[in-house]
């Protein structure tokens, strides 16, 4: 199973569409300009995928001036995210229910997730990784609504 309007293309183009911003708060507002980007495709549960097949998209920021794995911290938080089936940004795991907590898990939470459609970061503050994951799921979901759309107003198609 894999989203319809949601590919890997229109992922990428959603980070490229808002990553003038998000290179403009690291350098202004980030702790490091360090930053890894998960996307999870929104139609991959635990039920129907795995985790891995779940990862649409993921995007690195100065790879290089990198302190440690913020690839592997991202995904962490869009784990916490997508176990849960019910995709609930994992701050509430974190403050609500500490007991779902698993070993290995990222211990800062700012997973974001906007009817289904996971998108988590890690390099800044955990506000910050929240806030880029909030732009970028935004913008990914407004790019496939625009596709929805384009495929309405084919008349050569009838469906997704």
């Amino acid at each position: 199973m894999s989203s319809v309007l949601l590919t890997r293309e229109l992922a990428r183009e959603a980070v490229e569409l808002v990553l003038p911003s998000i290179e403009l708060l690291l350098k202004n507002r980030g702790k490091r300009q360090a930053f890894h980007l998960v996307i999870l495709d929104p139609t991959v549960r635990p039920w129907n995928g795995t985790f891995d097949e779940a990862i649409l998209y993921e995007h690195s920021l100065y790879r290089e001036s990198w302190d440690k794995d913020y690839g592997a911290v991202a995904r962490s938080k869009a784990l916490q995210t997508w176990r849960d089936g019910q995709g609930l940004p994992n701050i509430l795991h974190h403050e609500l229910a500490p007991a779902s907590l698993q070993r290995g898990d990222a211990e800062a939470w700012s997973s974001f997730n906007w009817y289904g459609l996971t998108v988590a970061g890690s390099g800044v503050q955990r506000w910050f990784d929240f806030l880029i994951g909030g732009w970028v799921a935004l913008a990914c979901q407004m790019l496939a609504r625009d596709e929805a759309e384009a495929v309405r107003n084919d008349p050569d198609r009838s469906e997704y």
